[in-house]
């Protein structure tokens, strides 16, 4: 029996030089956790902006490349205005100020110019902690020119 009691007073004389610790640790690795946290939801936020950019800037190019060679001088309205009605029907507010610009016509590989839309706009940042982080995409391509098979080519 005064084995067993020993054996207890010892395990409790041990135990009771670690009283805190916990708290102290917690105290300690809990500000890094929540940065880790707030760095990783910032990062799924700039990912999914530039996402919505990207399909805006993409929906507003086709349009560019549609229309550059047959409207030459209002292609840059139809594009930049499609760009712009996507992004406001994906519905999101992760982006703020977005503008969209026409790119072109300059000189691409092949002889065709390419026509483009540049997405431009600023993200909504978690808690403003990072500042204000810009999201640019630009997508461009060649013009496109339609013309009937057996008739010659008119697309210069």
């Amino acid at each position: 029996m005064k084995a067993r009691v020993r054996t207890v007073r010892r395990l409790l004389r041990s135990k009771a030089g670690e009283r805190g610790s916990s708290a102290i640790e917690l105290a300690i690795l809990a500000p890094a956790l929540l940065i880790l946290t707030m760095i990783v939801i910032q990062f799924a936020l700039w990912f999914q902006a530039r996402q919505a950019a990207l399909a805006s800037a993409q929906d507003g190019a086709r349009i560019a490349r549609e229309f550059a060679f047959t409207e030459q001088g209002t292609w840059q309205n139809l594009a930049t205005a499609r760009a712009q009605s996507y992004y406001a029907g994906l519905g999101t507010k992760i982006l703020s100020g977005v503008t969209a610009t026409p790119v072109g016509p300059q000189p691409g590989p092949g002889g065709a110019p390419l026509v483009g839309v540049t997405v431009t706009g600023k993200l909504n940042s978690l808690l403003n902690a990072f500042g204000g982080i810009t999201v640019t995409v630009t997508v461009e391509g060649p013009e496109e020119c339609f013309h009937p098979l057996n008739e010659p080519d008119t697309c210069g």
